[in-house]
């Protein structure tokens, strides 16, 4: 048995209960149960995520988890969304004062949770991620390292730029003009020792904290500021490079006719999980059905 351990880390909220309902369900028919779920969620959420709550899932309060206090500004404000788009997700207001939104929010809610860690590794899950396949402290590490997901390729986001710009000044890290690695996905390994190298990093270049900067950058990516930070940094830090993701994810509306078979064969080597990404418009029946589809085929043995 390894002596490593791994929490996987779900960032949530009310709105995104069905979704995150379905996740709990795979979790816990397909994850190792020495692989600890912590769901983080407003305090207010927490009697409607309370009944999922277990020997190996925690349910926590962010505001727990945040180093400050934010609050919450009213909900009627997404009405101005046809004014501005920012009005349209959470709100919250923080010392200074300055507007933070709430993808914001769980940006520092992923750092800070990771940093105050004594988990070997934090597996950052979406609340639209499903487990398919078994997945364990095996998947998590390579040579005995977190594992790190970067891959260099085509870059269609157009804010990928501005977010590389802003890592590399943060850090202090010149990120050259031909720089295409990705590092976003649904489920991805952080190691707890290089995101305390990385606040280190950001103190000792900029003289404010991580959490601050945060705050004050609209063009801030934490999956690529970590990942500029893991390919750039002269420091040796200990992880291992994977060029493919632990979940196979479905990230566009045109792809919404997929179906079991669509997944099954797209599914790699290191594949344990498929998600639907939260923004396409696909029913939560649909979504279960093509989970309990997919886990059907592969395992039609033991699927229920």
């Amino acid at each position: 048995m390894s002596s490593k351990t791994a929490k996987l880390l779900t960032c949530s909220m009310e709105k995104d209960l069905d979704l995150a309902r379905m996740l709990f369900r795979t979790v816990d028919d397909h994850v190792s149960p020495d692989i600890e779920h912590i769901v983080v969620v407003p305090a207010k959420s927490i009697p409607a995520f309370k009944q999922f709550g277990s020997n190996r899932r925690q349910i926590v309060a962010q505001e727990d988890v945040l180093p400050e206090r934010f609050i919450k500004l009213p909900a009627s404000l997404s009405h101005l969304s046809h004014f501005a788009e920012g009005f349209r997700r959470p709100l919250y207001l923080s010392r200074g004062p300055r507007l933070v939104r709430g993808w914001v929010l769980q940006q520092m809610i992923k750092l800070e949770f990771t940093r105050n860690t004594s988990a070997d590794a934090v597996v950052h899950t979406d609340s639209d991620v499903a487990f398919i396949k078994p997945f364990g402290i095996e998947d998590v590490f390579i040579e005995g390292l977190p594992r790190f997901f970067s891959v260099a390729g085509d870059i269609k986001n157009p804010l990928f730029r501005q977010w590389c710009d802003t890592a590399g000044s943060l850090l202090d890290i010149e990120v050259p003009a031909e720089f295409r690695n990705h590092f976003v996905g649904n489920c991805i390994v952080w190691s707890p020792s290089v995101v305390r190298a990385l606040y280190d990093a950001v103190e000792q270049a900029t003289g404010q904290s991580l959490c601050y900067q945060i705050k004050r950058l609209p063009n801030l990516s934490e999956y690529t500021i970590y990942g500029v930070f893991a390919e750039l940094s002269p420091l040796n830090l200990p992880i291992r490079t994977a060029e493919l993701p632990l979940c196979f994810t479905v990230w566009h509306s045109n792809q919404t006719n997929i179906t079991a078979d669509h997944v099954i064969g797209r599914l790699k080597g290191p594949h344990r999980a498929f998600a639907i990404q939260s923004t396409v418009d696909l029913p939560i029946g649909e979504r279960a059905r093509l989970i309990d589809e997919v886990t059907h085929k592969l395992y039609p043995m033991t699927a229920a």
